[in-house]
């Protein structure tokens, strides 16, 4: 497992705004299972409107099912888990949800017009786009300049491109939580540094939670940090220390930092553990 730090940045937290009463999200006592697999044990939390949270922990921890136990995909054996004050099955509309792999046969014709409105799927019970409807998918992805994308195949697409295409997917629902599972896995560096502008961008308007290794892209924008591994421990970022992270990966992990030395011998990072 290898983490991607910024140099000599420290990890601190951000001033968000003051949250409402009611939870966003809320778990209590929450277990799941997998048969006789236990993934998430006795796992307790509390998201506030406008929070943004990393969600970090070593491959098969349950970051990737618990995010699918908010969006109602998943029903825990046993504890209680609520968002936007109702069921996650009936809070889905209005949650945004961009997964590690968009899963499509690469032969079929799929423009990327088609691929975001998808993201409106949700409000309707008909398989049918209104005026309204191509409006704010016009509006959205003009936003994250990639209105100039729309006629194009979304299988042509850089990783970059299509990292965009499919966060505009999520928000064309008009989210109220927007959940990022690995939002940065297969792209190049430059596309990671476009992705967190826009992740701050949106952290002031949306609650966030988003799975990521790159703590130190991520510490900058969020809040709070929830380590994932069978249960959850929740850390503000500015007590992340390397004992902590290595305490969250269940063992010894190595960090790289973005501080890049290139010599005549060639390129090297410093700081690795």
């Amino acid at each position: 497992m290898t983490l991607f730090l910024l140099p000599d940045a420290p990890l601190k937290s951000i001033q968000l705004p003051l949250p409402s009463a009611i939870p966003v999200i809320q778990c209590d006592q929450l277990c799941f299972s997998y048969g006789e697999i236990p993934i998430l044990t006795d796992v307790s939390f509390t998201v506030q409107r406008l929070d943004a949270i990393a969600l970090v922990g070593p491959n098969g921890g349950g970051k990737s099912t618990l995010l699918k136990l908010i969006l109602g995909l998943l029903t825990p054996q046993s504890g209680t888990i609520r968002v936007l004050g109702t069921s996650p099955h009936l809070a889905r509309p209005k949650i945004g949800y961009m997964p590690q792999y968009l899963q499509y046969d690469p032969s079929f014709p799929v423009s990327v017009m088609d691929v975001v409105l998808m993201g409106r799927a949700g409000s309707m019970g008909l398989w049918r786009y209104g005026a309204e409807d191509r409006r704010i998918v016009h509006k959205i992805m003009a936003e994250l300049a990639v209105d100039d994308l729309a006629d194009r195949s979304f299988n042509s697409l850089s990783g970059g491109q299509r990292q965009r295409i499919l966060i505009a997917r999520a928000l064309v629902c008009e989210p109220e939580i927007l959940l990022l599972d690995e939002p940065t896995a297969n792209v190049d560096p430059a596309a990671h540094l476009q992705f967190y502008e826009i992740l701050k961008e949106l952290a002031n308007r949306v609650t966030v939670l988003t799975v990521s290794h790159d703590l130190g892209f991520v510490s900058q924008v969020v809040g709070r940090v929830f380590c994932v591994n069978r249960q959850v421990r929740i850390h503000p970022t500015s007590e992340l220390t390397g004992e902590v992270i290595q305490e969250m990966y269940g063992g010894a992990v190595r960090m790289v930092l973005h501080d890049q030395c290139c010599s005549e011998r060639g390129h090297s990072h410093a700081g690795l553990l």
